[in-house]
């Protein structure tokens, strides 16, 4: 071997090995959902578009844009003007006192508001005697005799229709075991010159409601 200055060659055996390319080393974060320290050996969900993140909808509800049926009542279905959604939830949260502060928790039972619909009165006043017969049959007015004894037939089913841009059914919002519990009256004026058909509006509670997606 020879010397140059104070510094001996190598040997060629090392000048190749030196020289030689390294091997790749393998990406953990390449062709793979693994993220190291994250997901700990499990797969990460796939990666999500900026498509995937829009709408399936971007149309709007708009008033008009419903039904409701009852079978109870088809006269005032069909004079139906206005119907609502109405509110639910809890009345105040479960409070749980402790030391330092007032932990809240998800109250045990659900309130469901009542719903309103309101309908235009046929000059038969058909539609209105539908409902102002079923509370009657649901009370006693006269005698106890006018109860229906059939309480069966004290609740029934409705449904709140709502179409899509389209006009096509598109979300059903169903309410269980309704019954009528008021009915609005109407005034006459002799005075009136313009004239329109008097609107009265029903209330009526019911268990719960379910919506679902037709």
């Amino acid at each position: 071997m020879k010397i140059r200055g104070f510094l001996r060659e190598p040997p060629v055996s090392f000048i190749h090995t030196c020289m030689a390319t390294p091997p790749k080393r393998q990406n953990p974060f390449e062709g793979s959902n693994f993220v190291a320290g994250m997901t700990s050996g499990r797969e990460s969900a796939a990666k999500e578009s900026v498509l995937d993140r829009q709408p399936s909808s971007q149309n709007y509800i708009y008033p008009p844009y419903f039904q409701f049926i009852i079978t109870a009542l088809p006269q005032m279905t069909y004079f139906t003007t206005k119907a609502a959604l109405p509110d639910f939830g809890y009345d105040s949260a479960l409070i749980q006192d402790n030391r330092f502060a007032q932990i809240k928790h998800p109250a045990s039972k659900l309130g469901f508001q009542n719903l309103d619909i309101s309908f235009l009165v046929d000059e038969d006043m058909g539609n209105w005697r539908e409902i102002s017969d079923w509370i009657k049959r649901t009370s006693v007015v006269d005698s106890h005799f006018d109860i229906d004894p059939n309480t069966k037939d004290h609740f029934c089913d409705g449904t709140l229709i709502i179409t899509n841009s389209a006009m096509q059914p598109n979300v059903e919002v169903t309410f269980r075991n309704m019954f009528p519990i008021r009915i609005s009256g109407f005034q006459f004026d002799s005075s009136v010159t313009e004239l329109t058909p008097f609107e009265s509006t029903a209330t009526f509670a019911y268990d719960y409601y379910e919506v679902k997606k037709i």
